[in-house]
């Protein structure tokens, strides 16, 4: 499984590049501060907002952590099936006092994807059309790869 969602990490690098740099989308930052531009009547500028988190120097669309999110879940969902379903822990590898748990895989997939939104990142349609692209990549790997030789 750890092997899968390897290669499947890896194949959401490949796809987020791609993209980025195919349709070039501005962030949330550039998107606010251009309110008055953007060709929509029901925006407004503000000059003066910013983002929680620092803005990544690369396009917005898609989001690299909705596509891992994704790719995660539907991996854990192939491969588990309902024991996915399980609650899992996080412990943080410098500090392991540090941990966070979360009621499912999902859940945690949930979160991953709405802290973008919450840092000032990522739009929401950009992060729900990762999630789909990351939902993707897995069933190709799971059908081809580590298969039993005969």
């Amino acid at each position: 499984m750890f092997a899968l969602l390897s290669i499947a990490h890896a194949n959401t690098f490949i796809v987020d590049w791609d993209a980025k740099f195919h349709y070039n989308f501005w962030r949330p930052l550039t998107a606010i501060r251009n309110g008055d531009i953007d060709g929509n009547d029901s925006t407004e500028r503000d000059a003066g907002w910013l983002p929680l988190n620092a803005t990544p120097m690369h396009p917005e669309y898609p989001s690299q952590a909705a596509i891992q999110a994704g790719a995660i879940s539907a991996l854990f969902s192939a491969v588990l099936g309902n024991n996915s379903a399980s609650a899992v822990t996080i412990i943080d590898s410098i500090d392991p006092k540090l941990a966070r748990q979360f009621a499912t895989v999902a859940a945690l997939a949930e979160e991953q994807r709405m802290v973008r939104i919450w840092g000032g990142i990522h739009f929401r349609s950009s992060l729900d059309a990762s999630d789909g692209m990351g939902r993707a990549v897995v069933p190709h790997r799971v059908n081809t790869v580590f298969r039993p030789v005969r």
